[in-house]
């Protein structure tokens, strides 16, 4: 779960999400968006390139998610396509959250030219974006064994919002 977490948001393209020396416009990260709200969730989905030849297009096979499903964790790979993690039969998933946390950094500093005022697209900044995983489970043949587990995981792909004046 961490390792696919961590993936999340990665684009073979992403120095096309960076104003150029052309001045073109950057392009959108397609794969950016988590499926996290703000709040915690037993289901998250997300999505990360597989692309050999980055077409920047998500496509089925680039969908992912975790859920927790009567008593087992299943991974989507591939849009619709879930497969049990766990064995309910050695043991019962009873908790599985994905808590999103998110904070943003000034980019301001590597502007050349400062914004007119502070707003939603200038300055640019950072969104660096993590979860915390807890998970929960108990034997299936002895409810009294039971175990848990708690992570926080940062995604490696960090979001950029606005730019800089022109």
């Amino acid at each position: 779960v961490a390792r696919d977490l961590r993936r999340a948001g990665y684009w073979a393209a992403a120095a096309s999400g960076v104003r150029g020396a052309d001045d073109a416009e950057p392009a959108v990260n397609p794969y950016g968006a988590d499926g996290v709200d703000t709040a915690a969730s037993d289901v998250v989905s997300l999505s990360f390139s597989r692309d050999a030849v980055e077409n920047g297009i998500v496509d089925d096979g680039e969908r992912f998610g975790f859920r927790l499903r009567a008593g087992a964790v299943e991974i989507q790979l591939g849009a619709g396509n879930w497969q049990s993690l766990t064995d309910t039969g050695t043991l019962v998933v009873t908790a599985f959250r994905v808590e999103p946390h998110s904070a943003e950094t000034s980019l301001a500093a590597f502007c050349e030219h400062s914004c007119a005022a502070s707003g939603a697209s200038c300055p640019p900044r950072q969104l660096v974006r993590s979860f915390v995983v807890t998970l929960a489970a108990r034997s299936a043949r002895d409810a009294a064994v039971t175990r848990s587990l708690q992570s926080r995981v940062r995604l490696r792909n960090d979001v950029v919002l606005g730019s800089c004046a022109g």
